[in-house]
């Protein structure tokens, strides 16, 4: 979910976790134990600044969860995908309460890639909730994901290891067809660990893959990517 403006802070919101970053640099990192925590925490941050710059929100998997809906024939546009992913979300992705879905950007047409979120927690971003205007409201795995595919070699899965979940995207190039959020992995280990039996899940044969994990300091080499001075990759 996009709007027009220059150049944002970027602002990670999860619900164990909340940091925003100004480019490479880190202007707050915190823990916190959920999400309005952090929105108040980002907001306070967000004040002591004189610029009206806008504010890119990234989501945790946990808050904003892909769903891939099922190749239905008959479908005429984004909008009629819309109104099928809206129906499926929350059983889909196992959100409690009414969601709000949109369909990422560059999804292809024949396996449309969906996210979901709260409608409680959309609604409260929207309404000034960081006393600025927003530039858009994403899910940090579809920026991960979006970095993997515009690189030379694009990985055939991906997994998103952020402060609240692991979110694991697979299929052929540009043909993500297996998405699935999973809150067990803590650490390097545990999160090749579930990865591995996506993997198993997802029936794919073996090809490249690549781990994303975003953290709440700063790493040795950004990556070139929205909150990149936190992100760590291997394969």
């Amino acid at each position: 979910m996009w709007w027009a403006g220059t150049r944002p802070y970027d602002l990670y919101l999860g619900d164990r976790a909340v940091s925003l970053c100004d480019g490479e640099e880190l202007r707050l990192s915190l823990a916190v134990e959920q999400w309005e925590a952090g929105l108040a925490a980002a907001r306070e941050e967000l004040a002591r600044r004189a610029d009206r710059r806008r504010v890119r929100v990234w989501l945790s998997g946990a808050l904003c969860r892909p769903c891939v809906l099922p190749a239905l024939q008959g479908l005429r546009n984004r909008a009629e995908m819309l109104k099928v992913a809206q129906a499926l979300a929350g059983e889909r992705t196992g959100l409690a309460g009414r969601c709000r879905v949109w369909l990422e950007r560059g999804a292809n047409p024949a396996v449309p890639m969906a996210a979901a979120v709260s409608g409680a927690l959309l609604e409260r971003l929207t309404d000034e909730a960081l006393g600025r205007r927003l530039a858009s409201i994403t899910p940090w795995w579809a920026e991960a994901l979006n970095t993997c595919l515009r690189g030379p070699h694009a990985p055939q899965a991906i997994a998103v290891r952020d402060s609240d979940a692991l979110t694991v995207l697979a299929g052929p190039a540009e043909d993500f067809g297996f998405a699935a959020t999973y809150f067990l992995a803590h650490g390097r280990e545990a999160a090749a660990a579930a990865f591995a039996r996506a993997m198993l899940s997802a029936d794919l044969p073996a090809g490249p893959r690549s781990i994303w994990s975003l953290g709440s300091a700063p790493v040795g080499q950004p990556v070139s990517c929205a909150l990149g001075v936190l992100v760590e990759t291997w394969t």
